[in-house]
């Protein structure tokens, strides 16, 4: 098994979380999202349905319902303007977008070829 590096830079989660306020709470998520994009992107995938690849990469990641919720929630920050969230939930959020990105970090390098090519297509379509 071939090991890779995760080169992210997650300085900008880090910095909103850190102003403690719930702005920069929202903002923290928002940005482990982007991360989570960036992540997918530098490992070759093109996505055209962003909402629709959580049943597609959910079978890759050890906590799937975590992952289904952090995008969740992700999706309620930018569709509900006055969206609350607290210091520990913002936390466990940026955890479960974390773990989800070794995780698919670890299955994309286990796949065969055949199998990388044929989840990037299920991915663009998303299936």
């Amino acid at each position: 098994m071939s090991q890779t590096k995760i080169q992210l830079d997650w300085s900008p989660v880090e910095k909103f979380l850190r102003e403690g306020t719930e702005a920069g709470y929202l903002m923290s998520i928002i940005e482990a999202e982007k991360l989570f994009r960036d992540f997918l992107v530098q490992n070759g995938f093109k996505i055209r349905n962003w909402q629709r690849i959580n049943k597609l990469l959910k079978q890759f990641v050890s906590q799937p319902e975590k992952f289904s919720q952090a995008r969740r929630t992700y999706y309620q920050i930018i569709q509900e303007p006055l969206f609350k969230i607290n210091t520990e939930e913002t936390k466990g959020i940026i955890k479960n977008y974390w773990q989800a990105i070794i995780d698919l970090d670890e299955a994309i390098n286990c796949l065969s070829l055949r199998e990388k090519i044929w989840l990037k297509i299920k991915c663009f379509l998303a299936l």
